[in-house]
Parts: C-alpha cells; structure tokens; sequence
C-alpha cells in the first residue's frame, strides 16, 4: 500500500482549462503546492496563483522533468499518448488509466474499451470511405448517426443524422469522411442524456455522484437537472454499469460517465472519463464534497469521504452568451451560486465557470431559468416514459 501523498507536497496537473483550473484551486486550498503543464501560452491556467510550465504534450523530455519536481501527477488532457505517461510514473506518482485518458480522443477506440468492460452500448461501425458507409447502414439500419472518429475533428466536421437513403449526399458527409475515419452509430431518437460520476482510489475504496439528468445543445453540455427523476430502477442500474465500469478499467480518480436512456427505458453508456467533467460542477455547490476534492483524494490515497446531495439544483457553465444574465441573478437571488475563472478558450463554447441554482422543489428552478431564456424553458423533470 503507497503511502499517502499530504499537503504540502507537490500535485502535478498535465492539461489545461477549465477542469484543470478547478483541480489547482482545490488542491491549493487542501494545502498542496501545485504546478502546471499546458501546451497553450494562453491557457486560463495562467490566471491561476499556480506554477505554470509551457511546453508540447508530445515532449516526452519535457514532460519528464515537469513530472520530477512533482510528488504526484493527474492528467486532464488526451493528447498525451499512454507510453509517454507510463514513463512519468517511474519518476512520480500516477495511478490514473493511462490507456483511457489517451484513447478519450478516438471515438472508435473508445467504443472498444467500453465493450471489454462488458457494458452496453450503442451498435457501432467503423467507416473510412462512402462505400463502408453503405454497407454499414444496410447492417445497422436506419435512423444512425455519422461522427468522426476523433472527437477534435468535430470542431470542423460536426456529426450527421442519417434518418434516409438520400441523406448519405449530404454535403456534412463527405465532411466527416474525408476527415479521417469515422464512426457510424444507431441513433436513438429521443434519448435522454444522463450522468453520474464515480471515484475509486489504488486500494479499490469508491464512492458515487448522484445520477443528473443532461441537456445539450448541439451535441455540447448546456446544463445538468440535479437528480435525475426517472425511478429508483434506472438509478441502480446506471450505479451498476458505474460500478461494472469502474472495476473492468481499474480506474484511479473521477470517472466520469455519460448515459443514453432510451424511450423504452434501456440504458447505453456514451461515454467515459477518467477525470473531472463539466457536466459534474453542479458538485461545487450541492454536494457534501466536490468532484475535484474527491479527485485529489483518489490520486493522492487520502480517504474518500461519503458524497450526500443536500439539494434540487440546475447547473450550467458560464458563457459569454450567459454570463451578464447569470451576474444579475447572482446580484439580487440568494439561490445562485457561481464559481468563476478567467474565459477557457479550450472549450466550445467557451466556459467561465459554473452557475449552479439550488431549490427545494422542480418549478422554482423553472422560473429562475425563465428569468435568462430568451424563450421559455422546458424540461421533463418527472419520468418520461
């Protein structure tokens, strides 16, 4: 058993923006002295009273004697290959999935992973030209839905739904095809988008977030609903996968999970990450402990303290679009809360922080939502199906 890292020694984090800012925040606040690798001269990192170290993720040399002056490492970033990070670990102390935080960056070798670890997921093909793609559909049928492969080429290359033989002429696809490779997958129409958050450390102890309810906004994270109303049956067996996910990758920090529920109630995982998320920053404000402290404690062998949710809550980052309205709310209601850095330009849109909205019951957070839509807000709190 590695004897635990304490406050005062030095917490490494490799990646940038907005996970990373929170992660260094906390840490200092636990009592850490924190450093910093980020590949961006402008990263909001730089905002932070943090050591900063400016350099490639492909600089092996580089990031080896970032990670020497360092007790303990976390990587936050998928642009750092597994052997790379590997080596680190002979130098300090890394105990996260290294496969998994570099395979976060393809879709298709993701898919793979999940499907080792025995969960359920969406039917999927991998399809380099026109003619796979053909063939593909004919096998996995319509409605699907055409991604690249590699989650930075969306940016460039938004996903196409193929709801019909015509739709294969869309100009979005030879887009994607002509990118790389690419992911065709069933699409499940009408889908609700949930997420919950698991967190284990090196001697097999973990604990859970709640499961949250997701909105989206094309295919980006706009807001969490705090908990998710769909039945006791759906949270077990999304706490299950959780759980089945957690043992299968070994995974040492936050795992974070995001969910597909179908309108006949099945469950598919749609993604993972063995770190911090976004979408899980609703924590900083309504639960016992936040994910990024939790994260720390993993990574480091302190112990993981229980994670109780003492509240109702709506959580949305902060944006440009967002920030006057959500500033004036702050100003004149006692339930909001914000957590708020320097603008992460890593993000799409661009994040600021976190607006988390407390309430004792669903239609109060209504209506403070109305009071910065442009139209009126709607969601099904209660179980849809």
């Amino acid at each position: 058993m590695k004897a635990p890292i304490l406050p005062g020694q030095v917490f490494g984090i490799i990646g940038g923006g907005h996970e990373a800012v929170f992660l260094a925040l906390t840490a200092a606040r636990m009592g850490y002295s924190v450093s910093s690798f980020v590949e961006d001269p402008d990263d909001a990192m730089h905002y932070v009273p943090v050591k900063v170290t400016v350099g490639s993720y492909q600089d092996e040399k580089a990031l080896m004697e970032f990670a020497k002056a360092t007790d303990v490492i976390t990587c936050v970033t998928g642009a750092v290959e597994s052997p790379v990070l590997n080596t680190l670990s002979e130098v300090t102390r890394f105990d996260q999935n290294s496969d998994m935080i570099y395979l976060e960056q393809d879709a298709f070798m993701e898919k793979a992973l999940l499907e080792t670890a025995g969960v359920r997921i969406p039917r999927y093909q991998l399809v380099t030209n026109a003619s796979e793609l053909k063939e593909a559909v004919e096998e996995l049928d319509y409605p699907c839905i055409l991604k690249c492969s590699r989650y930075d080429h969306r940016k460039v290359a938004p996903s196409v739904i193929l709801e019909k033989e015509k739709d294969l002429k869309q100009d979005g696809v030879e887009k994607i095809l002509s990118s790389g490779s690419a992911l065709l997958e069933v699409f499940i129409d009408k889908a609700q988008v949930l997420s919950l958050g698991v967190a284990r450390n090196a001697q097999g102890d973990s604990v859970l977030y709640p499961l949250v309810s997701l909105e989206e906004e094309n295919y980006h994270y706009k807001r969490a609903f705090v908990p998710a109303q769909h039945g006791m049956s759906v949270v077990i067996e999304a706490q299950s996968m959780a759980e089945k996910l957690n043992q299968a990758l070994q995974t040492v920090g936050m795992l974070s999970i995001k969910l597909l529920l179908s309108p006949q109630g099945t469950l598919y995982v749609q993604h993972v990450a063995n770190r911090p998320s976004l979408w899980l920053d609703y924590s900083m404000t309504v639960t016992t402990v936040s994910q990024y402290e939790t994260h720390i404690r993993a990574i480091t062998g302190l112990p993981l303290p229980a994670v109780e949710l003492f509240s109702m809550a709506i959580s949305t980052p902060i944006q440009p679009k967002n920030m006057e309205a959500i500033f004036m709310q702050t100003m004149t209601k006692d339930n909001w809360h914000i957590s708020v850095h320097h603008c992460d330009d890593t993000k799409e849109p661009n994040c600021f922080g976190d607006a988390t909205v407390m309430a004792t019951k669903a239609d109060e957070l209504y209506r403070s939502f109305n009071d910065i839509e442009d139209e009126q807000f709607h969601f099904e709190w209660q179980k849809p199906y």
